[in-house]
């Protein structure tokens, strides 16, 4: 039978013990919550600002989403913890790359060594969303942008690699600045209304003109020209016949 001299001891003990696991399992005891990144866009974790922990092996790529507004802006550091005494490999890389929400993918990025022994750190910071007045420029627009780490060797065969049976436990820091800016809504187009012109307003039916005269001579209604000449020729001869009669009367009586 124990005494009982040494059950403060051991219980003490026990409770060091128990406090020790629940802090490696507690992520808020290392700042950083517990994500797996996704392979492709469409499978990415939308993730706020913060920390996150995650494991990479290999040959993965993996993906994080984070939703930006108009006037913000995302830096991203993200560390792979090595493991210094298990296989290296010198030829193994980091890349850290940021896509917009058309998956286009920034000029910017950067690449790391990463042995498998040592830690690596990667950061990438983009522009500010908006800011930039190119519509082609892969900062034109808020919406989700996705973060990339990749994990592959720049020279021999991954699968030959001492370290591809490997994973390795990685620490994400997404960090947004600046403040939300509301878009500018497009103004809503007013309608115009034609001022109606003088051809456009009802006017009076107009009055029909006059006829125009007559140019053709009308056998009902006017002479005819025989008649008008016997008419002049009647006249003249009674007129000579007069006119003789009275110059011999005007003699006789003489």
């Amino acid at each position: 039978m124990r005494s009982r001299g040494h059950l403060p001891g051991l219980f003490g003990g026990g409770l060091v013990l128990v406090l020790g696991a629940l802090s490696l399992l507690s992520p808020a005891a290392h700042g950083a919550r517990r994500v797996e990144g996704g392979g492709s866009f469409t499978d990415a974790p939308v993730l706020k600002e913060g920390t996150y922990s995650d494991t990479i092996r290999l040959r993965e790529e993996l993906f994080y989403g984070i939703d930006l507004a108009q006037g913000q802006q995302l830096a991203v550091e993200v560390k792979a913890i090595g493991k210094p005494r298990g296989p290296l490999s010198p030829t193994a890389t980091l890349q850290l790359q940021i896509f917009n929400p058309l998956r286009d993918a920034d000029i910017d990025f950067d690449l790391v060594s990463f042995t498998g022994a040592d830690t690596a750190s990667v950061r990438v910071k983009g522009k500010r969303v908006g800011s930039d007045k190119d519509p082609d420029s892969v900062y034109a627009q808020p919406g989700t942008y996705y973060v990339s780490l990749k994990f592959f060797t720049l020279l021999g065969k991954e699968k030959a690699s001492d370290i591809a049976e490997e994973e390795y436990r990685t620490r994400i820091k997404l960090r947004v600045t600046g403040a939300a800016v509301s878009p500018s809504p497009t103004p809503t187009p007013t309608p115009t209304v034609a001022t109606p012109t003088p051809s456009d307003s009802p006017t009076e039916a107009a009055a029909p003109a006059p006829p125009a005269p007559r140019t053709g001579g009308d056998s009902s209604s006017e002479p005819s020209f025989f008649s008008v000449s016997l008419v002049a020729f009647l006249v003249g001869a009674i007129g000579s016949f007069l006119l003789t009669a009275g110059r011999r009367l005007v003699r006789s009586r003489a």
